[in-house]
């Protein structure tokens, strides 16, 4: 198998073409790239991966792979949630450019691509080669052959059984690539979900102790996506390309509770008795079309333009009822949240190649956002945001070891509103430099400096009404202003010789201002509001590791571990705490075994979260246990390239515990009116499928 090696950034210009990469000797010197260090897995080295299907599948088992994809995934798909393209840290770039969408990301390309289209793949530290984004990750660059794509694709079945009921979810996905003429296409169909069954206890006493009340219920669970999606590439008479994408996806969820409720007098009988009913619905339809131009105006001058068009229409149902046999309800909640969003973004830009290791890039985001949202359909709360943001990058190499990245961003914004006796709107400019050092110690070490100024993108649902899944009425918010901060970042990466992995230590320190919580909006009502100052300090361990030291080359380890400390003054009492779902501790974990000889691959996923706290005006939330989840999974080849596989979901059988505590007037009386304690359980889940090529 051929070494892993670090090798300089080749030109961007220069992705996709195989003749321009030269395979250096693990041990010869290692000379800096354009923007940082590459390491470079070939088409031999990738040919001695087990269980391949697609380049996703490739991805996902180079080393520091996993991690970068785990990053993208809880990253991507945002919708609106990302302001724009240079804040979508999307880490996966396909030749050398990011896909031109959200939640159609280059890691959804990543799966409808053949593994044998993959020339190589390349972990790049340093800044991207494509929009520039103000971060200390890693990308991950799959390059394809060159060659005319001929008709292939790639299928994988399945299913998804719960272990306690036997519910069954079907799972499939089937693509295929070709090309015609000039242009070369990529196609997707995919159906994916989740199948839970959780129990659910609830125990609610008063503030003395006295059992109140009890409800056992059976939950019901059933989410399903599906998809079709596509990415082309269109190549002009002079070999510039347009890049072309689009997908839609129908999302669907529907959750039930079903159980007994048992209320209790104060000496402990039981009064009266009857069942508990909870049923939530959502339907979103969600599609957007994406696409690029490139082009170059000289030897030292090239023009760029990226757009994006996006809309989904989401519908959100809750009804909750206790049915007392002979009394009338306590309570009966029927409603639907209705949310209608559009986007759209032109981002054309300039890049001047001032010198060798010398890059400027400028250029203009315009960006037109809107969402009609409101419990009433009739009378829905209309939310605009026009907004303009100017760009300068500048890239210096200052020597072999020595890179700098700098950008300065003035963006200006419009936000309206229009409903019912409102009619308001307000403007917002935000200047946002950043500045980010790296320094390649040596072919094994690197350091990092960044500083850097954000703003957050509002969520315009958080203007209207809506009520919670506790059935608590949340305000809405008409003079809620975005989030702003200052983040301070260093880091230290070490690669390990003898492709044995890395690990990475990054601290960082994030000063924000006008905080998004709950706040009281109205007289004894709370909505989502700004509530001051806060500050978050991580310390984030990153690592992809072989177990090569003792033996066990074939072993990997590949996990992302956090700790944070926040703090904040509670918007309602005033005491310091930490922010709201903020869990000091979480991360996730990916062990694998590869046995080439025999076509296996095992291992363990592992996801935890330790206890966090959410506030309003007259509750607390405490979640106060440590959530641990894990599956198990294998993928063996039974013949040819068609690949079994089998995942138990949740085998830890695992248990959440919170206490929901209820004051009354307020928690600023601290009278507690009733306590609530909760335990809910997530039963075991197995998924089984084949997946090949044809």
């Amino acid at each position: 198998m051929t070494g892993v090696c670090l090798l300089p950034l080749i030109q961007q210009a220069a992705y996709g073409e195989e003749a321009s990469t030269k395979t250096v000797a693990a041990d010869q010197e290692i000379v800096a790239g354009e923007t940082g260090a590459v390491t470079i897995y070939d088409k031999e080295y990738l040919g001695g991966l087990t269980n391949i299907v697609t380049a996703f599948d490739l991805a996902g088992k180079v080393p520091g792979g996993q991690v970068i994809l785990s990053r993208s995934k809880n990253n991507g798909g945002d919708g609106q949630q990302s302001r724009g393209f240079a804040s979508n840290d999307d880490g996966v770039l396909i030749n050398g450019k990011r896909l031109s969408g959200k939640n159609n990301s280059s890691q959804n390309a990543l799966s409808r691509i053949p593994a044998g289209q993959v020339v190589r793949i390349e972990i790049i530290r340093g800044s991207s080669p494509d929009v520039k984004v103000s971060s200390q990750e890693a990308f991950l660059n799959v390059v394809l052959s060159s060659d005319a794509l001929k008709g292939s694709g790639t299928w994988d079945i399945g299913a998804r059984v719960s272990l306690k009921t036997g519910r069954t979810i079907p799972l499939a996905t089937i693509s295929y690539g070709n090309t015609i003429g000039n242009l070369e296409y990529f196609l997707e169909a995919e159906q994916k979900g989740v199948i839970a069954d959780p129990l659910q206890e609830d125990t609610i006493t008063d503030a003395d102790g006295l059992l109140q009340k009890f409800i056992h219920e059976d939950g019901k669970q059933y989410y399903r996506n599906r998809t079709f999606s596509t990415n082309m590439t269109y190549t002009l008479p002079n070999d510039e390309q347009i890049r072309l994408n689009g997908s839609y996806t129908k999302r669907m969820m529907r959750r039930s509770w079903d159980g007994d409720v048992l209320f209790y007098t104060p000496d402990g009988s039981i009064d009266i008795s009857g069942n508990s009913i909870q049923k939530i619905t959502l339907d979103d339809p969600i599609w957007e079309v994406g696409g690029d131009y490139e082009t170059s105006l000289g030897e030292k001058w090239r023009f760029k333009v990226i757009a994006l068009y996006a809309r989904n229409n989401f519908e959100n149902g809750q009804s909750e009822d206790e049915l007392i046999t002979g009394t009338v309800p306590e309570y009966d909640t029927d409603y639907t949240f209705y949310s209608n969003a559009r986007e759209a973004i032109l981002r054309p830009s300039l890049t001047w190649d001032i010198a060798e290791g010398r890059q400027l890039e400028f250029g203009n985001e315009v960006a037109l956002n809107s969402n009609s949202a409101g419990l009433d359909v009739d009378a829905l709360v209309k939310v605009k945001e026009t907004r303009s943001e100017s760009f300068l990058n500048y890239s210096w190499k200052l020597s072999d070891k020595f890179h700098l990245d700098t950008a300065l961003k003035y963006e200006y914004s419009k936000i309206s509103q229009e409903s019912i006796g409102l009619n308001r709107s307000e403007t917002f400019k935000f200047l946002k430099p950043s500045v980010d050092l790296r320094y390649d110690v040596n072919k094994q070490n690197q350091v990092q400096f960044s500083v850097r100024r954000n703003v957050s993108q509002l969520d315009f649902n958080d203007f209207v009404s809506s009520i919670s899944n506790d059935n608590i009425v949340v305000a809405g918010n008409e003079n809620l202003v975005p989030e702003k901060s200052w983040t301070y970042e260093a880091s230290f990466e070490h690669q390990f010789a003898d492709e044995m992995g890395q690990i990475k230590l990054k601290l960082s320190h994030e000063r924000i201002t006008d905080y998004i919580e709950m706040i009281e909006i109205s007289s004894g009502v709370a909505g989502t509001g700004n509530i001051g100052d806060s500050t978050i300090n991580s310390a984030i361990i990153t690592t992809s590791l072989k177990f090569g030291f003792i033996g066990l080359k074939n072993v990997v380890l590949d996990g992302t571990f956090e700790f944070h400390d926040t703090n904040t003054s509670d918007y309602f009492t005033g005491q310091e705490r930490n922010l709201d779902r903020h869990p000091n501790f979480n991360g996730e974990a990916t062990i694998r075994h590869d046995v080439d000889d025999i076509g296996l691959s095992y291992g363990l996923e592992f996801f935890y979260e330790g206890p966090f706290e959410g506030h309003s005006i007259d509750y607390m939330n405490r979640y106060n246990t440590t959530r641990v989840y894990g599956d198990i999974f294998a993928e063996y080849k039974i013949f040819g390239n068609i690949i079994l596989s089998a995942r138990v979901n949740n085998f830890l059988n695992t248990t959440e515990s919170r206490v929901f505590t209820l004051y009354d007037p307020s928690r600023a009386s601290g009278m507690v009116a009733s306590i609530e304690n909760r335990l809910q359980r997530w039963r075991p889940q197995l998924q089984f499928g084949l997946k090949s090529t044809f």
